[in-house]
């Protein structure tokens, strides 16, 4: 199960947006020059057009958030890690048992 929440999370996080800005063209119309950088580049600000010609106000560009990961296959990882974990150390104590004669692990 630990497998498959890991690829499973890892699609989650691809199928995500990458883009770096959402904005009307109307905003950043003549200042593409800062914008193609605008992810490259660590401007100390960026500038954007906040009217139109006919004086109506254009919102501001904005920045999605971030790709996340998924609480639930995260939490399903941590689950499967610690029943596999279990399993991991009761076949170490039966191996070690049985290879002593007392049963008890070896000092």
């Amino acid at each position: 199960m630990y497998n498959i929440n890991t690829s499973a999370n890892v699609e989650f996080g691809a199928l995500q947006t990458k883009v770096p800005w959402l904005a009307p063209m109307a905003a950043v119309e003549g200042l593409e020059e800062y914008w193609k950088t605008a992810n490259t580049q660590n401007h100390a600000w960026l500038p954007w057009n906040h009217m139109d010609e006919d004086g109506k106000e254009i919102p501001p560009p904005v920045r999605p958030a971030a790709p996340q990961s998924s609480p639930g296959y995260v939490r399903q990882m941590q689950i499967a890690w610690t029943k596999e974990s279990k399993k991991k150390v009761e076949i170490l104590y039966k191996k070690s048992a049985s290879s002593n004669k007392r049963g008890k692990f070896a000092e």
